[in-house]
């Protein structure tokens, strides 16, 4: 089955491109002054709910398939338990409330519940729907006047509901189950010598080259339908909760919250900005991961006038592209090290048809109707 697997991903390979990348590309400077923050209709309709989803087809799958070589399986999720970050300010902490034990005959079954209204789509590792976010074409327009994805206005996506009513479109339940190649971009590993990208750090288009050339990858490497997720290391502070002022006053930084100079403490985490959330959007994505907090750069300073979350507009609001945020990625990135390392005697053809930065990637949300997000547990396929 190795043989075969291989075989089949050299020949995918020869029928496209054959050598690997000899050295990084650039591109050319990125001008945020020309860039227009107004959605326009999906390439898909104007019945469309599904955005980037759309590109998860049965050819999508053979791709994926054509990755999976060794058949390792890795969870990319945090578990959810007491004690993990929650977003400051969102809910109480995480918790189960345990029922009593109930006996049916000489059987015995177990049951719980979370005790509180936790927001589905902000709760450990998580996927934001194309309703997340939309944009407001004035000033003093009103939420009845936002542009969503495929030009959705915000009336629209309140028609028809009432108290405890889902929104109208766009919810996460549209999204369509993931089956695809998923591209790991170890910024960690390759652009910081190891450590994890500082809070408050953008990962900027070139540096996204520099680490696919490390990885033996190109831009074109990324095709329509691909997951890209970037490992910033920041996933280590999953462990040290949201972070804050504890009883005595004392900030503690945390996996939301941490101290940047001139702004003290306030959300910061590393991320893409809107260069590469518009470079990867040209490429067709079908979906954009971190392990962090929101994928996108916080606090992001290099944004458009009245759109302070310019990453989350273009992707979700511009381009239908579904954010996949708090992704655990450290074991796929041990993983797709150690396998390269392995690799790494073989030609450079062979090499790049087995590359093990590109492997299968499986996710399907939690179909909530009209739901803003939900919690994911995706995995990696090698």
């Amino acid at each position: 089955m190795f043989l075969i697997r291989t075989a089949a991903a050299l020949l995918a390979i020869v029928a496209g491109v054959a050598s690997p990348p000899a050295t990084a590309q650039s591109l050319p400077p990125f001008d945020i002054g020309s860039y227009d923050p107004i959605p326009g209709p999906s390439p898909w309709g104007p019945a469309d709910n599904a955005g980037a989803s759309n590109t998860q087809t049965p050819a999508k799958v053979r791709d994926a398939i054509l990755r999976i070589v060794t058949g390792r399986t890795i969870r990319l999720a945090h578990t959810l338990e007491a004690g993990m970050p929650v977003f400051p300010g969102a809910s109480p902490e995480f918790a189960l409330e345990i029922f009593p034990p109930m006996q049916l005959g000489r059987q015995m079954t177990i049951a719980e519940q979370i005790p509180y209204a936790f927001p589905i789509g902000q709760l450990g590792t998580q996927v934001d729907a194309l309703n997340h976010f939309g944009h407001l074409p004035a000033a003093d327009a009103t939420f009845d006047d936002a542009v969503f994805y495929n030009q959705v206005s915000g009336a629209d996506l309140l028609a028809g509901t009432g108290p405890g009513d889902a929104y109208a479109r766009l919810g996460v339940d549209q999204l369509k189950p993931y089956f695809t190649r998923g591209i790991l971009v170890d910024m960690a590993r390759h652009a910081n010598a190891g450590a994890a990208l500082t809070a408050g750090e953008e990962i900027t288009a070139q540096m996204l080259l520099d680490v696919l050339h490390a990885q033996g990858l190109r831009l074109s490497d990324i095709q329509a339908g691909d997951v890209v997720v970037f490992r910033t290391g920041h996933g280590a502070r999953w462990h040290l909760g949201a972070g804050g002022v504890d009883a005595d006053g004392v900030f503690h930084p945390g996996y939301y919250l941490d101290v940047v100079p001139g702004l003290g403490p306030t959300f910061a985490a590393p991320g893409i900005g809107l260069e590469v959330a518009v470079l990867l959007a040209d490429r067709g994505v079908a979906a954009v991961g971190a392990d962090a907090p929101f994928v996108e750069v916080q606090p992001n300073v290099v944004i458009p006038d009245g759109v302070p979350f310019p990453v989350h507009n273009h992707l979700l609001a511009k381009s239908g592209v579904p954010l996949i945020e708090s992704m655990a990625l450290d074991e796929a990135a041990e993983f797709a090290a150690a396998r390269a390392a392995q690799l790494a005697p073989l030609p450079a053809l062979v090499r790049r048809a087995l590359n093990p930065y590109v492997f299968a990637f499986s996710m399907d949300p939690i179909p909530v109707v009209g739901a803003s997000g939900s919690t994911v547990a995706p995995k990696a396929i090698f």
